[in-house]
């Protein structure tokens, strides 16, 4: 068949819903997806045929103790459980979780009979909130849990389905509610290459607090080597490459509900130092002139412009034009200048 057991599992439950084992159920015929990709479509006989053949290798054996001279597997519809085919019966044994204080559905099926199906409460009730409409379908907003209750489990109420012919059954059910998962927001966070540091990396909201932030599996993507997750939903540690990187990370709750996702961080270059002090000179105020043709802004703390070495130069001393000031060393006649610290000046110009 080239299918999996699980899939093949999942066809055969499917297909007794009904009663009957005839490769369909109410919805039509049951379809299985081949491994390799395609999909096969289920019939009576399928996944028997291989042990018909391993029954009757054993009942013609030398090692068969019993009286039968043979045992055929039956390759029709079957019969199963105490369900008569073409009667009516529920199919929605369980009910799905309501989260509390929100809304939500959810439709009762039932199969054989004559449809339509009309649904009426015979006995009890659902939750405040929440209640069922004729056509069988469950809805409302499933009231809020108390402080430090993570979940609640109604007491049984029982449905009864009807069919267009006067048949019915009834079902039993409960209705769980339970507290929102957790949320997570993932956050690109930003670190210094070749540095320490930690930055944040996720965000998230909803569940059962306290909160706590974990990897996801390497499968999802694992942090950059020489990082961790941190319980607070930080990266922290040293990255020695520079790069966007992609990872998976997940929050949990105190009931250990989760939420994963992926997260990222940006490795940037370390900014440059500044030039040291005694490589620049500044101006007290901008300067408008061709005189003082430095750099706008630079060095904090400085009230202007920076003015060049040679501008200090050619006004000297005692020639500084009225407004500027020349400062640190204010006639670097006087002062011997290396090559780093006339190389660093002009990457700084």
């Amino acid at each position: 068949m080239n299918v999996r057991a699980i899939d093949l599992a999942k066809a055969l439950a499917a297909d007794a819903q009904d009663g009957l084992l005839d490769g369909k159920n109410a919805a039509g015929p049951i379809v299985i997806p081949k491994i390799g990709g395609g999909s096969v479509t289920l019939t009576a006989a399928m996944g028997t045929s291989a042990l018909q053949v391993a029954i009757g290798a054993y009942v013609g054996s030398v090692i068969n103790k019993t009286n039968l001279v043979s045992f055929n597997i039956a390759s029709g519809p079957v019969q199963i459980g105490v369900n008569t085919s073409g009667m009516m019966y529920a199919t929605t044994p369980v009910m799905p979780a309501w989260i509390s204080g929100q809304g939500g559905s959810a439709t009762l099926h039932a199969t054989g009979g004559t449809p339509p199906y009309v649904c009426a409460l015979k006995m009890g009730s659902p939750p405040a909130g929440i209640g069922l409409a004729t056509n069988c379908v469950v809805l409302g907003t499933a009231p809020m849990l108390g402080s430090g209750i993570t979940m609640s489990i109604s007491p049984p109420f029982t449905v009864t389905i009807n069919d267009a012919a006067g048949a019915h059954v009834d079902i039993e059910l409960r209705i769980t509610i339970v507290v929102a998962r957790p949320t997570l927001i993932p956050v690109q966070g930003t670190l210094t290459v070749n540095q320490q540091g930690r930055t944040r990396i996720a965000n998230a909201n909803g569940g059962t607090g306290p909160l706590y932030f974990a990897s996801d599996t390497f499968r999802n993507g694992a942090p950059p080597l020489g990082t961790i997750v941190n319980l607070n939903g930080e990266l922290q540690g040293i990255i020695r490459t520079v790069g966007i990187f992609t990872f998976g990370v997940c929050v949990i709750d105190l009931i250990g509900a989760e939420d994963c996702g992926q997260s990222s961080v940006n490795v940037v270059a370390a900014a440059p130092p500044p030039p040291s002090s005694s490589t620049y000179y500044w101006a007290n105020w901008s300067c408008g002139s061709s005189q003082c043709a430095g750099l706008m802004g630079g060095y904090s703390g400085s009230a202007g412009p920076m003015c060049t070495v040679n501008d200090c130069n050619a006004w000297g001393n005692k020639n500084i034009p009225a407004g500027y000031s020349c400062f640190h060393h204010a006639n670097p006649h006087k002062k011997h200048w290396n090559p780093e610290e006339w190389r660093l000046l002009e990457e700084w110009r």
